[in-house]
C-alpha cells in the first residue's frame, strides 16, 4: 500500500513537471544585456520591463540574482536603471513550482535593515534541471528590469588593476634605460575557461573610451588600457576607470555575457582633507597612492644615488606673505612637499605593495599680533619629478581644508627678572631669587631655545642680573656685564637664526625662531650701570612647552614652582635653587660655544611665501614654488611692525677678520682673569635699611611718584586692560625696593620698566593701535627712554639733551672720556698667527656712537733704542655697542734695507689710542703691539712687557727667520744664529756655486785682505771697550729697556724690554716719571719735532759670533 503511494505522488510531480519544462514557453528580450555586471553604455538604449507580457519565460540555465550588494549603482547593472533581485534561494528541481519575492534595488531611499522594502511583489519559478523557467509580470515602474546571470559566469567577476613594466629606451649616447610604464589590466577571477572570447570595454569618468577584443583567454593582455591612451585624450589622475567585458562563445561575440567592474579611482588620496588644529600646534596629512609608478634608470644601474619617489607639492595660493596674517608652514625636511616612495625597474615585482600612507606635517606660522586674523586656509597639491611615469607629473589633487581656533593664552604675558631681581612667571607668579650664579630662565621643551641669566652681589646683601645668554639651535648671543669691560657678542654662529637688535645703545631685543623675544635693558642708573632687566615675551609656540625660572605658560600659576625634574615645589628658594647651573654646563663657558644644530624637522617653509599674483606655480628650477625655509617662523616676515631696532651684527663671526681669529678672541675674553665689576651702589643702599617703612606706605609713595613722574602712568585709563597688571606689578616691585632700601632711589628704573612693557604691549596688539591711533601716537610722541634721565626734554618721542648731555637717554656728560679697558688680543698681535690690523676692536665703557673720538698714535720701536711717532690721527670711530669699537690699525710692511747696522728697521710695531667725547678731554691710553711669534717672544711681569729675539732664529731686514732658513732672493744666504742672528750668512761653496767653479784667485787675495781688516777692527774694538768700562758685558744679545710716555697726563705705559733668551734683565718701572738723568739718554723722535726725551739704560753689544 505504502509503495503505491510513493508511485502515486511521484507520477504527479512528473506530470506537473512535464506540464510546465516542456512546453511552449516566451523569450526574455535582451537576455545577454541582463547580466548584474553589465552596465549601460553611452548611447545605449535602457531595458524597461514596465510593459513586459506576463507568462512564463524560459532564460536557459541564467537566475535571477539573490544578493542585492552583487548589484552596481545605478545604470551599472542589468542594462537597465534600478535592477530586480530576487529575495530567496533557487529551488532544486524536485521541489517543483515555488512562489518568490523580487525587490527593486535603488541608491536612494534603500532601508539599510529590509533591503526589499521598497515595492516587492511576487514571480513562479520552477528548476526544470535544463533550464529555469520564471512567471514574470510587468515591472511597477520605467526604469527597472529584471536581472538575469548566465550561469557560465555567476563565479566570474571583474576589477581594474593597474600595473607597472618597464620598456628599454635607448639614450643619446646609445645607452639603455629602462623606463617605466603604468597600464591597466580588466583582471577576471573566478571560473575562467579558455574556450571563450573576451571583448574588454574602457570607461573613463563613466565615459567609453575605447574597446579592445574579442581576444582569446590567452590574449587577454591586448586589452589592457595603457598610459598613454589616457594621455592622447588629455586624462591623467584624479579619475574614475571602470572596465566591461563581454564573453561569449564566439568571435563574432553573439549571445555574449558581460561583466562590469567597479570603479577604480587613479590618484593621490587623501585621507585626511579636511584638518582642524589649534593655533601654534602640528598636525599630519596624510597621502596614499592607488597606482605604483617607477623612475627611469639605466639597465645595468642597480644602486641609483637618489631614491625614486614622486614630489607631491603643497602651496596656499592666497598667502601673500605679508606677515599681517597667520599661514601654514611645512617642515623644512620635506621643503613643501612630500616623497611618495616608487620602484626602479630592479625594484618592482607583482605583490610589492604600493599604497603605503606617506604624512606631511603642517603648523602655522604667527605674527607675534594679537589679531591673527586668518584661520582658514585652502592648500593645493602638485605632483612633480623627473624620470616617472608621464602621467604621474603636473597634476593637481584635491584641495584640503584647513581650520585653525585661535590660541590666547599666551598674549599680554612676560616673564621678567628686574634689578636684584624681582622675579615674574609667565603666568603672572611674583618672586624674589636672592642667589648668584647662573639660572635658566627659560627652555622651549620642544625645540633648542634657551635663554640664561647670571646674577651677581650688587651690595651688602642683594643680587643683581648683570648677564643673559640666549641659544637657539647652533646660534648663541651673550650680554655680560657681570664682567669688566661688558661684553656684547655672538658667541656661536652656526645658523644664523638668532636676530639680534638694538633698538638704541642699552636696549637690546633678541627674537627667537619660535617668535619668542627677549628684551635686555642696561640700566643705565646711578649706582646700578652694570645691571640688567630682562623680559621674555612668549609667543603662540611656547604654550605648555616652556620650563625654567619662567614656569609653565597655560594659565595656571599653580604649577610654575616645578624643578627639572619635574617635581611641583612652592618655596621660591628651593625653586630657584633648582635651576641654577654649574659654570661647565653655562653658555658662558667656552666650553660649550658648539652647541646643537635646530633640528631640521623643527625647522619650517613658507609654501610658497610669495606667488606674485599667481594661480597656478610652475615647477621647474627656480620657479614660483621654491620654498622659503628658516628654522624661524615668525622672523621671515621683513615688514613684522613688531620686529624693532636695527640689526645688530648679522650671526657672523667673521666679519673683517677670519673666523679662526675671532673665535679665539671672544674665548680670550671669556677665559682672561674677570676683574670683579663690583657693581656700584650708594653707601646707604642696604637690603632691609633701619628705615621702618610699611610695604603699605610704600606702595602709597611709588603710587604718588608713577604720578607724578611716569609719562606712562598718564595714559593708564587708555591703555590695554594688560597693561593696568604691568603697572601694578612695577609699583609693588618700587615699594619692595622702598622697604628695603629706605628711600626712592630706585623708582625710576621701575617707572622705566613700566613704559617698556606698556611700547612692547602696543607693538603686539594691532587691534588696539587700529582703534585707538591717537592714543598710540600720544605715548610714542611723549614717553621717552628712561626720562631723558632728566637731563633733556622729551619731543616726539626723542630726548633733546641739554646741559652738554649726551646718548638716547641723556645719561653720558659730553666731558667724561670713554675709557679703554682692553684692546684687541690683550694688546699683543701676534701677525704669523692672527689678523693684527685692519679694524681691530677696543673695550671699554661709554662708548657712544658718532661721538667717541680717537687720538691715535702709530709708533716703530727700533733696534737702537730709538722710538718714532707718527702724527696722531683724530676722527670719530665706529662704535658697535656701549662697551665696544673698532680703531683701524694700518698692515705694517717689512722692508729690505741695506742698513749695516739695521738701525732703520723697526723690531716692534705698535700703536697707542686713548677716547673723548668732546675732543679735549682723553682718557689713558692703551697700547698695542704687533710681533712675529716665530722669532719674537714676549714676557709678561708686575713691571711690564719683556720682548726678546728667541734662541735659533733670526731677525734679519725686520723679518724672522728660522735657523737654516733661505733668502727668498738668493739661496746662498742662510740664517744662522750661531754665526750671526742679525744677517745673512754665506754658504755656498765650488759645488754648489758656479762661480766658485771659476779662477777663485783674485777672490781668496781679496778674502785675505778682509780678514785682516776685521782681525784690526776687532783689535780696535777691544781696546775700546776696556776704556769703556761698561758694568756688565752680555755678548752676542741685545737688551733694550724703553718706558714710553702716554698722553699729556703725565701717566706712562707699562715698560718695554728686549734682551735674549738666555739672559733677560728687565730694569724699567710702570708709571714713572721722565727722567733727568743724563746717563739715561736714548733718542725719541717725532716727525717735525728732532728734540729728545730722555729712557732708561740701552744696553747693545753686538758682536758677529756667539762662543
Amino acid at each position: 500500500m505504502k509503495q503505491a503511494l510513493l508511485l502515486f505522488v511521484w507520477c504527479f510531480v512528473v506530470a506537473i513537471k512535464g506540464d510546465n519544462c516542456n512546453g511552449n514557453h516566451l523569450t526574455l528580450p535582451d537576455i545577454d544585456r541582463r547580466a548584474s555586471n553589465y552596465a549601460v553604455r553611452v548611447s545605449e538604449p535602457w531595458i524597461r520591463d514596465y510593459l513586459l507580457p506576463s507568462g512564463w519565460y524560459d532564460v536557459g540555465r541564467r537566475n535571477m540574482p539573490t544578493d542585492p550588494n552583487s548589484l552596481g549603482h545605478y545604470q551599472e547593472s542589468c542594462g537597465t536603471g534600478a535592477p530586480i533581485w530576487m529575495n530567496g534561494t533557487i529551488p532544486r528541481t524536485s521541489e517543483g513550482k515555488v512562489n518568490r519575492t523580487v525587490c527593486i534595488k535603488l541608491d536612494n531611499g534603500q532601508n539599510p535593515y529590509d533591503p526589499c522594502y521598497w515595492n516587492p511583489f511576487g514571480i513562479e519559478v520552477i528548476n526544470c534541471g535544463t533550464h529555469m523557467l520564471y512567471k514574470l509580470a510587468p515591472a511597477y515602474f520605467s526604469d527597472v528590469a529584471y536581472c538575469f546571470d548566465p550561469s557560465d559566469l555567476s563565479t566570474y567577476s571583474v576589477k581594474v588593476q593597474p600595473w607597472l613594466f618597464f620598456a628599454d629606451n635607448i639614450g643619446i649616447n646609445g645607452q639603455i634605460f629602462k623606463k617605466p610604464k603604468l597600464f591597466f589590466r580588466c583582471q577576471l577571477t573566478g571560473n575562467m575557461t579558455d574556450d571563450l572570447y573576451y571583448t574588454v570595454s574602457w570607461y573613463v569618468n563613466d565615459k567609453f573610451l575605447l574597446s579592445r577584443g574579442p581576444v582569446i583567454f590567452n590574449e587577454l593582455n591586448d586589452t589592457n588600457l595603457h598610459e598613454t591612451d589616457l594621455i592622447e585624450s588629455d586624462y591623467k589622475l584624479d579619475i574614475n576607470i571602470k572596465c566591461v567585458m563581454n564573453t561569449s562563445t564566439n568571435s563574432e561575440n553573439a549571445h555574449a555575457n558581460s561583466s562590469t567592474s567597479l570603479q577604480f579611482w587613479l590618484g593621490i588620496r587623501v585621507l585626511n582633507p579636511a584638518v582642524n588644529m589649534i593655533q601654534g600646534s602640528s598636525a599630519n596629512i596624510q597621502l596614499q597612492p592607488t597606482f605604483p609608478f617607477g623612475c627611469s634608470s639605466k639597465v645595468d644601474d642597480l644602486n641609483p644615488q637618489a631614491e625614486c619617489s614622486l614630489s607631491v607639492h603643497m602651496f596656499d595660493p592666497d598667502d601673500s606673505n605679508d606677515c599681517k596674517s597667520s599661514s601654514i608652514s611645512v617642515k623644512e625636511s620635506q621643503r613643501c612637499s612630500v616623497q611618495i616612495p616608487g620602484f626602479y625597474h630592479h625594484q618592482w615585482q607583482p605583490g610589492v605593495p604600493y599604497d603605503n600612507v606617506t604624512q606631511m606635517t603642517i603648523t602655522t606660522r604667527d605674527p607675534n599680533d594679537y589679531n591673527q586674523g586668518k584661520n582658514k586656509f585652502v592648500l593645493k597639491l602638485l605632483t612633480g619629478g623627473t624620470g616617472l611615469n608621464d602621467i604621474v607629473q603636473g597634476n593637481y589633487i584635491n584641495n584640503i581644508i584647513v581650520t585653525t581656533s585661535f590660541e590666547t593664552s599666551w598674549q599680554a604675558k612676560t616673564c621678567y627678572a628686574y634689578v636684584d631681581p624681582h622675579m615674574s612667571s609667565f603666568d603672572g607668579r611674583t618672586y624674589e631669587n636672592q642667589h648668584e650664579g647662573i639660572f635658566v630662565m627659560y627652555r622651549h621643551n620642544s625645540s633648542k631655545q634657551e635663554v640664561q641669566m647670571k646674577t651677581k652681589r650688587c651690595n651688602s646683601v642683594a643680587f643683581c642680573a648683570c648677564a643673559v645668554a640666549v641659544r637657539a639651535g647652533g646660534d648663541i648671543f651673550l650680554l655680560d656685564l657681570c664682567r669688566s669691560p661688558g661684553l656684547i657678542k655672538h658667541v656661536s654662529c652656526k645658523e644664523n637664526i638668532l636676530d639680534v637688535r638694538q633698538v638704541n645703545a642699552y636696549l637690546y631685543k633678541i627674537y627667537m625662531p619660535l617668535g619668542t623675544m627677549v628684551s635686555v635693558a642696561i640700566n643705565n642708573w646711578s649706582g646700578y650701570e652694570s645691571t640688567l632687566n630682562l623680559n621674555i615675551y612668549p609667543s603662540v609656540k611656547d604654550v605648555h612647552e616652556t620650563r625654567g625660572l619662567c614656569g609653565v605658560l597655560n594659565n595656571n600659576q599653580g604649577d610654575d614652582f616645578k624643578t627639572p625634574s619635574g617635581l611641583k615645589v612652592y618655596d621660591n628658594n628651593e625653586f630657584s635653587l633648582s635651576w641654577r647651573l654649574d659654570q661647565r654646563d653655562s653658555f658662558f663657558d667656552p666650553m660649550n660655544h658648539n652647541p646643537d644644530l635646530w633640528d631640521e624637522n623643527s625647522q619650517y617653509c613658507v609654501c610658497p611665501a610669495a606667488l606674485n599674483t599667481a594661480t597656478i606655480p610652475s615647477t621647474s628650477s627656480g620657479n614660483k614654488l621654491d620654498p622659503l625655509c628658516s628654522a624661524s617662523l615668525s622672523l621671515s616676515c621683513s615688514t613684522n611692525i613688531n620686529i624693532q631696532g636695527t640689526q645688530y651684527r648679522t650671526c657672523n663671526i667673521r666679519t673683517k677678520r677670519s673666523k679662526h681669529s675671532m673665535s679665539k678672541e671672544i674665548e680670550r675674553i671669556l677665559r682672561k682673569e674677570v676683574v670683579d665689576n663690583d657693581i656700584k651702589t650708594q653707601q646707604n643702599l642696604q637690603k632691609r635699611s633701619v628705615i621702618a617703612i610699611s610695604l603699605e606706605e610704600a606702595l602709597e609713595e611709588c603710587k604718588r611718584f608713577f604720578t607724578s613722574n611716569c609719562t606712562t602712568a598718564r595714559f593708564e585709563d587708555t591703555l590695554p586692560n594688560s597693561n593696568h597688571n604691568s603697572m601694578n606689578s612695577s609699583m609693588t616691585n618700587c615699594a619692595l625696593d622702598y622697604t628695603y632700601t629706605g628711600n626712592m632711589s630706585l623708582a625710576s628704573l621701575h617707572c622705566e620698566t613700566y613704559r617698556s612693557e606698556v611700547a612692547e604691549e602696543i607693538g603686539r596688539n594691532s587691534t588696539f593701535r587700529e582703534a585707538n591711533p591717537e592714543v598710540v601716537e600720544s605715548f610714542r610722541t611723549m614717553a621717552c627712554i628712561n626720562n631723558c634721565n632728566n637731563n633733556g626734554d622729551c619731543v616726539n618721542g626723542s630726548c633733546i639733551c641739554r646741559d652738554s648731555y649726551i646718548e638716547e637717554d641723556c645719561s653720558v656728560s659730553l666731558s667724561n672720556y670713554p675709557a679703554v679697558e682692553d684692546t684687541y688680543s690683550g694688546g699683543l698681535c701676534q701677525k704669523d698667527e692672527d689678523d693684527c690690523c685692519g679694524d681691530v676692536p677696543i673695550y671699554g665703557s661709554r662708548f657712544v656712537k658718532g661721538i667717541t673720538k680717537q687720538r691715535l698714535e702709530i709708533f716703530n720701536i727700533y733696534l737702537n733704542g730709538t722710538i718714532v711717532f707718527q702724527e696722531p690721527n683724530i676722527q670719530v670711530i665706529p662704535i658697535l655697542n656701549p662697551f665696544e669699537a673698532q680703531i683701524n690699525v694700518p698692515c705694517h710692511r717689512s722692508q729690505r734695507s741695506a742698513d749695516p747696522d739695521n738701525s732703520t728697521i723697526p723690531f716692534i710695531l705698535g700703536t697707542r689710542v686713548s677716547l673723548s667725547n668732546d675732543g679735549r678731554n682723553y682718557g689713558p691710553a692703551k697700547s698695542y703691539y704687533i710681533l712675529d711669534s716665530k722669532c719674537q717672544g714676549i714676557l709678561n711681569d708686575t713691571n711690564g712687557y719683556t720682548f726678546y729675539l728667541q734662541d735659533g732664529t733670526c731677525f734679519i731686514s725686520g723679518t724672522c727667520y728660522s735657523a737654516k732658513e733661505e733668502d727668498a732672493l738668493d739661496k746662498c744666504n742662510r740664517c744662522q744664529p750661531t754665526v750671526n742672528r742679525f744677517y745673512w750668512t754665506y754658504e755656498c761653496t765650488r759645488n754648489n756655486d758656479p762661480l766658485l767653479a771659476k779662477d777663485q784667485t783674485p777672490i781668496i787675495i781679496s778674502v785675505c785682505i778682509a780678514t785682516l781688516v776685521i782681525v784690526l777692527v776687532i783689535v780696535i774694538t777691544s781696546i775700546v771697550k776696556c776704556c769703556l768700562k761698561k758694568e756688565q758685558r752680555i755678548a752676542g744679545n741685545i737688551e733694550i729697556n724703553v718706558t714710553i710716555p702716554t698722553t699729556r697726563a703725565g701717566k706712562f705705559d707699562k715698560t718695554l724690554l728686549f734682551c735674549s733668551q738666555q739672559n733677560l734683565r728687565n730694569i724699567g718701572t710702570e708709571g714713572k716719571e721722565n727722567s733727568d738723568d743724563p746717563n739715561n739718554a736714548a733718542k725719541i723722535t717725532r716727525p717735525g719735532n728732532p728734540g729728545s726725551m730722555s729712557f732708561q739704560k740701552i744696553f747693545l753689544d753686538m758682536e758677529l759670533h756667539e762662543n
